[in-house]
């Protein structure tokens, strides 16, 4: 049976994240609103088989693993920019861990026009894992 991935990725990819930015707050449960910016959420959403590796033993199985990371950031001037920047640091630490960045967009306000205070810049990573704990490409 392959062990759980969570704890293993998020600690991982917040520890590069937050060499690149070193005020910068993680968690792995949603909050209704941020105590600190810059802020990033990472949450395993998904964990499921990979069909095309099941066998009638359940031994050699793959798993297919989904990470979603919300960035925020709140700066007086250049909010987008540091959300992207920030988003794009758990890229490079998701991507050396071997996975695939699937989505990701442009930085939403999260906020009124007349305020325009939160920027949140939204990615998702996948990886097959595999019985030994290692990530390959899905």
């Amino acid at each position: 049976m392959i062990s759980d991935p969570e704890a293993r990725v998020y600690t991982f990819v917040t520890a590069q994240a937050k060499k690149a930015f070193p005020k910068l707050s993680c968690s792995s449960l949603p909050e209704n609103a941020p105590s600190s910016f810059p802020y990033a959420l990472v949450v395993m959403t998904d964990e499921y088989d990979v069909r095309r590796t099941l066998t009638s033993t359940h031994e050699n199985e793959y798993r297919h693993v989904t990470f979603e990371v919300n960035a925020y950031s709140a700066a007086t001037s250049g909010r987008k920019s540091e959300a992207k920047a920030v988003s794009r640091a758990f890229a490079q630490a998701f991507k050396t861990l071997g996975f695939v960045e699937t989505a990701g967009g442009q930085p939403i306000d999260l906020t009124d026009d007349s305020k325009r205070a939160i920027a949140r810049y939204f990615c998702r990573f996948e990886a097959a894992v595999g019985p030994d704990g290692a990530f390959h490409t899905p």
